[in-house]
């Protein structure tokens, strides 16, 4: 579980495109051939009257080197949304109006760890949220609230075990 970086872009709208000036709706396009790890929307609050569309996949990075992309080097993340917005979202500008870096941790099979520290019970681990968390947050909260009050949680957390992780689990310990 290292830190990845991804490329997050923000699209404008074409002047007299149907729906311009509308809130869009947020999708997540699966299953393509060029984008395997999936392309998602949402409307973009931080920068109204842009779409945000993101490839979600990243690659491991140094997060002190975040936003560096050294000289001369392509973003083939960029080019693969640009793309994609040119086949399928032929309202939105295809080169995108801003580009920014987001780091984000993930978890060899996606999924959280929500979970006791194997060894000292009063440590809580809330990790690996590939970035997706801030969706879950409020159900997120909740749990990781309860597993620290000593409360029986709400929903089961077995699926979030940090046991399924057995390197993790050793080098925890």
């Amino acid at each position: 579980m290292g830190p990845l970086r991804i490329d997050v872009c923000y699209w404008r709208e074409k002047e007299g495109s149907p729906g311009a000036g509308r809130t869009g709706p947020c999708f997540m396009a699966i299953g393509l051939s060029q984008a395997p790890h999936g392309i998602y929307g949402l409307p973009a609050l931080e920068y109204p009257g842009l779409v945000k569309v993101c490839y979600h996949h990243g690659s491991p990075t140094d997060p002190e080197d975040r936003d560096r992309v050294p000289p001369g080097t392509s973003r083939p993340n960029v080019a693969l949304l640009s793309n994609f917005i040119s086949s399928y979202l032929p309202g939105l500008d295809p080169q995108p109006a801003v580009v920014e870096t987001c780091l984000y941790t993930n978890t060899p099979d996606e999924d959280f760890i929500l979970d006791r520290h194997p060894k000292f019970s009063n440590i809580i681990i809330g990790a690996g949220f590939s970035g997706h968390g801030f969706k879950l947050a409020p159900v997120v909260g909740k749990l990781l609230c309860e597993l620290s009050l000593g409360e029986e949680p709400s929903h089961s957390t077995a699926p979030f075990a940090i046991t399924r992780f057995p390197g993790v689990l050793r080098a925890a310990l």
